[in-house]
């Protein structure tokens, strides 16, 4: 048992180190577009560490805070809920510092009736940067992706060549061909950089508002709220804009209307890879953030009770190595050849011999004699008993007393009682 006990804690310590070891090493999973994987950014990760950039997946407020130096690159993605408010304030004063922060945003309902306090507390975070993004219900929400037709991805090329990199080729062909949808400039969003456009594929049916984007604002209207950012680029369609790159103090904050741009099956559509160049250029590491609120909860404890876990684990093996049932060798019946019961009792004294139970070895023998002598007058009193067993007998008075109390000390000794015994039984 105790030979076992080291084993099983020795597997246990190989196996928990083998996990710590395993956890320090970053996975980067080589993608393929529209191959199913559980990382919706894995090939976006990968993208950034082909262009030698350390890279980081955030899952946990507890990884992300207190913030990293401003030669990081955070990538956030929410999922309808909001940062504590001291964590919202730390992001603020990070970006204003000389951070820059890539995030979506969180869209009111343009259909239903909103109150001031309704505008400013549903997005805190991006309404002190002076945005607020609103949804349109008329406006079709983004397409599916096409899959490629059965001639397969030689014509899809072919087509590309043709109507996309001729100068003389028509671009609503061009978009219809790489888009999958004609005229989609309508949804499609552009986004200026000097000499050359960047086309994309954001939420459509979100409009992103700031100031800059109009040439009359009220000042009393709360869906446009005053703030010390400036737009440095947009990117739109003829409705909307639907991203915006903010000067924010010295810091930069990048706002699209969805970030399902950067997954894998939407990486290589367009012009989404190049855009996520152009936004880390200058950034050694990236930080993709994944809902920071709340973290799996088998990631969560074993954050914060991992030794506990590991000893209620080892506890576990303990307890079950001592309590189930362990049978010895199992043999088949006709395995074992056939032993009469002479061979059984030649083993059961050979046992007793052994562990010294050499009285309870005699003592049978020595009962069948005293029940013998009980037939004889006399035989019941221990005073008479002697002389009746040496009359009937022929021994000694010595023998007879051998016969009835020595304990033997060696084999021999016992094979002279045993004969003795057995004279004794015959005769009387």
């Amino acid at each position: 048992m105790k030979q076992a006990g080291k084993s099983i804690l020795l597997i246990t310590l190989i196996f928990g180190a083998g996990i710590l070891l395993w956890r320090q090493f970053e996975r980067l999973p080589i993608v393929q577009h529209d191959y199913p994987t559980n990382q919706p950014q894995a090939a976006a990760m990968q993208l950034l560490h082909n262009w030698h950039k350390e890279t980081r997946r955030i899952t946990s407020a507890a990884e992300l805070f207190p913030l990293p130096d401003y030669s990081v690159l955070l990538i956030i993605q929410r999922h309808h809920s909001h940062l504590p408010q001291w964590q919202q304030k730390a992001l603020i004063n990070w970006v204003e510092s000389g951070g820059r922060l890539v995030i979506n945003a969180l869209p009111i309902d343009g259909s239903e009736d909103q109150s001031t306090e309704d505008i400013i507390n549903h997005d805190p975070l991006l309404y002190h940067f002076g945005v607020t993004a609103w949804f349109d219900p008329d406006i079709d929400g983004r397409p599916a992706l096409p899959l490629p037709t059965a001639t397969g991805v030689v014509v899809l090329e072919y087509g590309f060549r043709r109507h996309c990199l001729d100068s003389s080729g028509d671009m609503d062909e061009c978009t219809e061909v790489a888009c999958g949808k004609e005229l989609a400039q309508l949804e499609y969003a552009w986004l200026n950089d000097g000499d050359e456009a960047l086309q994309l594929d954001p939420e459509p049916s979100i409009d992103l508002l700031h100031r800059d984007l109009f040439e009359q604002v009220d000042n009393n209207d709360p869906s446009i709220p005053a703030s010390n950012t400036s737009i440095l680029r947009r990117a739109n369609n003829e409705t909307h804009d639907l991203a915006l790159q903010l000067a924010a103090g010295e810091g930069q904050l990048w706002l699209f209307t969805s970030l399902d741009i950067f997954n894998n099956d939407r990486l290589h559509h367009l012009d989404h890879a190049a855009l996520l160049q152009q936004i880390s250029a200058d950034s050694p590491q990236v930080w993709w953030v994944q809902s920071i609120n709340v973290p799996p909860l088998s990631q969560w404890l074993w954050q914060r009770g991992w030794p506990l876990i590991s000893a209620l684990a080892l506890l576990l093996l303990i307890f079950l190595w001592h309590k189930i049932p362990r049978r010895g060798v199992i043999l088949q019946t006709g395995s074992l050849p056939h032993q009469d019961f002479t061979d059984h009792l030649r083993a059961s004294s050979a046992l007793l011999w052994r562990i010294g139970q050499r009285r309870e070895l005699l003592q049978p023998l020595r009962q069948q004699v005293q029940r013998a002598l009980l037939r004889h007058p006399g035989g019941a009193d221990p005073e008479r008993r002697m002389a009746l067993a040496m009359t009937l007998s022929g021994l000694s008075q010595e023998q007879v007393q051998r016969a009835f109390d020595e304990l033997p000390n060696d084999e021999t000794a016992m094979m002279e009682l045993v004969a003795l015994l057995q004279h004794l039984r015959r005769c009387i």
